[in-house]
């Protein structure tokens, strides 16, 4: 995995979050992730012998302290302002969950501010969320999610298991210097495939075609949910809005990504499967190009031309 990857959410959601419904941008998605990867790593107070899964499947909503300052210096937002039409997004938009209830969820619910308030009066004040949107960029934003989102996204679907298998790690700062929607969950998806089991549906395979370079094959009508926008239906749509801008992407994150359209035996024009293949980058995520060779070359002294000669002196 990508050496700077510090963040962590489920397989399940890495492979099967899909969106349905919205109009996010990439900067959207990056703050999605900021909030939803830190309920991924908390452990909410719940009884022996009860899993944060199943907490979160039967809590309605759940809330997520987030340093305003994070959000801004990720996305690159110079003022607080500029996030709120993002979290605006967020809320109108639509995502589906493959994994444990292939259900739709809202993507956010919502943000609050986290602030000190006394409950009563005459009693001391606490922490607590205030009913209103942040106003300044050193306050800490509640970010509201569905309950079940939260659940698909926590990585003890992963670490606790009949199976154990790591949680998908990737790096949130790349996801917030993408450009284009398509690629954040085509990332998070890359990387799954690469570091270990996924869930499969049904008609779709996996396999290694070299080391480090995993293959995923899924029937022409899935390729939507296989990038993960589930909008798009057309070869040329797929091709030029989502897959073409995202290999951009994700080089720059230090994935390659290979594309292969498979025809139908003895049909030029006819196309059954999408195959994607990936491979990590041997380029750290986030470097400059590696700037071109230059050639030496040897010059030689000019011999400077011969004077012209005027017809008259000739000599003949």
């Amino acid at each position: 995995m990508p050496e700077t990857a510090s963040h962590t959410v489920s397989r399940r959601l890495a492979t099967g979050a899909v969106v349905v419904a919205g109009e996010v941008t990439a900067s959207d998605l990056a703050l999605w992730l900021a909030g939803l990867t830190r309920i991924a790593a908390t452990s909410p107070g719940v009884a022996p012998g009860t899993s944060p899964v199943d907490a979160y499947m039967r809590a309605e909503m759940v809330a997520v302290d987030v340093p305003v300052r994070d959000l801004t210096g990720l996305v690159g937002a110079p003022r607080l302002a500029l996030l709120r039409p993002m979290v605006a997004r967020l809320q109108d938009t639509r995502v589906r969950l493959m994994g444990l209830s292939d259900a739709e969820a809202q993507a956010c619910l919502g943000w609050e501010t986290v602030g000190r308030q006394a409950l009563a009066p005459g009693e001391p004040e606490r922490t607590c969320i205030l009913p209103r949107e942040p106003e300044r960029a050193d306050e800490t934003a509640a970010l509201w999610f569905p309950g079940k989102l939260a659940a698909e996204a926590h990585v003890t679907n992963d670490t606790e298991a009949q199976k154990p298998v790591p949680p998908v790690a990737f790096d949130l700062a790349a996801v917030g210097r993408m450009r284009s929607r398509y690629s954040p969950l085509l990332y998070l998806r890359a990387l799954a495939w690469l570091s270990g089991p996924v869930p499969l549906r049904s008609g779709w395979g996996k396999r290694f075609v070299a080391k480090g370079r995993c293959e995923i094959r899924v029937p022409l009508p899935d390729a939507g949910l296989l990038i993960g926008v589930d909008a798009l239906r057309r070869k040329a749509d797929i091709e030029r809005l989502a897959l073409g801008p995202a290999k951009a992407d994700l080089a720059a994150a230090g994935i390659n990504l290979h594309v292969e359209w498979i025809r139908l035996a003895g049909y030029a024009q006819v196309f059954t499967h999408l195959a994607l293949t990936v491979s990590l980058s041997a380029r750290k995520p986030g470097a400059a190009a590696p700037a071109p060779k230059l050639r030496k070359v040897r010059l030689r002294p000019r011999t400077p031309a011969a004077p012209a000669i005027r017809e008259d002196e000739l000599p003949y």
